[in-house]
């Protein structure tokens, strides 16, 4: 005699059979538009969570190398943003026109150079970095004031003697005058006006360097991020020394390696870095950058920079300078 299936049995799989078709119908029109085709996935999804989002990436003569630290870090999140190296004459302009994504820069530029026809880019103020003052390694002074180092630049002082060292002539090296440095350091101590011609303007970090390096009498100036890595246990490369810069002859000095004073407020000359944000509301980097740069996060992208934060006076002044070239 042949045994009957169990009515309970029976009635389970006659209760279940029609849930597990209707739950796999669910599941495949969830993943379907309309008449049943596949629907297109956008933004992320579409990309995939690993695939980078490129981005054109510019950098003014004084910030390539804060660059290439933003794009190590940026590479980070999911998805990774991709910054590609984009040259351009004038980078401001490229990004007032939607050629730049990126821009890093660090001194305001003269006002009305933002094309007018062009969507206002959006400018955060990432920290500030120190300048240092260099001298060549046989120098015995270890010290200088801003009110010395303005005389140097108008050329008032050309004896390191003057400012109480040796008998020395003392030969000042700053960068070209396109750079953000040395744009900076004419609006501090001249006024806006040209260095003194005592003062020899170089084209670029590593010549500058160099002419440190084998000048006994130089005095060099650069932002701390645009000296190359030196060898462990030293501030500087070999040959090379920071002196410690004081507000006023017979105050406190602090060197610009020193963070900690630097993030307190006690060192005297900073350089502000700002991130120049030109991307539409719909980039799929939009998002991520807005999240990266919110307040929240802002202060830890600056310390992972090695920027230090920007005193409130600077700050302000800073923010309205931009503020005159967004209009």
């Amino acid at each position: 005699m042949s045994r009957q299936p169990s009515r309970t049995v029976s009635g389970l799989r006659d209760t279940w059979t029609p849930l597990v078709v209707m739950a796999l119908v669910i599941g495949v029109c969830g993943t379907c538009g309309k008449g049943g085709k596949p629907r297109k996935k956008s933004g992320p999804e579409a990309r995939g969570t690993d695939q980078p989002i490129p981005l054109r990436a510019a950098a003014t003569v004084d910030t390539h190398a804060l660059l290439a630290r933003l794009r190590v870090l940026l590479a980070r999140p999911r998805p990774p943003l991709d910054l590609r190296d984009t040259k351009a004459k004038n980078p401001l302009d490229g990004v007032a026109r939607r050629r730049i994504d990126l821009l890093l820069d660090s001194h305001p530029p003269a006002k009305g150079r933002r094309p007018r026809d062009a969507a206002p880019p959006r400018v955060v103020l990432l920290g500030a970095e120190t300048v240092a003052v260099l001298t060549n390694a046989t120098n015995p002074i270890d010290r200088l004031s801003l009110t010395d180092l303005q005389r140097v630049l108008r050329g008032r002082i050309q004896d390191w003697k003057q400012v109480r060292g040796p008998r020395l002539p003392l030969i000042a090296y700053t960068l070209a005058a396109d750079s953000d440095l040395t744009t900076l350091l004419r609006s501090r101590f001249t006024a806006g006006k040209p260095f003194d011609p005592v003062v020899r303007q170089l084209a670029n970090v590593a010549t500058l360097l160099e002419s440190v390096r084998r000048t006994p009498g130089a005095l060099g100036l650069l932002a701390t991020y645009q000296i190359p890595r030196p060898p462990v246990g030293k501030l500087t490369p070999p040959g090379i020394k920071m002196l410690a810069l004081s507000q006023k002859v017979g105050t406190p000095g602090f060197l610009a390696s020193d963070r900690a004073a630097a993030t307190k407020g006690h060192y005297p000359l900073l350089l502000p870095v700002v991130l120049i944000v030109s991307l539409p509301s719909r980039h799929p980097a939009r998002p991520i950058l807005d999240k990266i740069l919110s307040a929240k996060l802002l202060q830890h992208l600056s310390a992972q920079l090695g920027l230090v934060p920007l005193p409130a006076a600077h700050r302000q002044h800073t923010k309205k300078a931009w503020d005159r070239w967004l209009r």
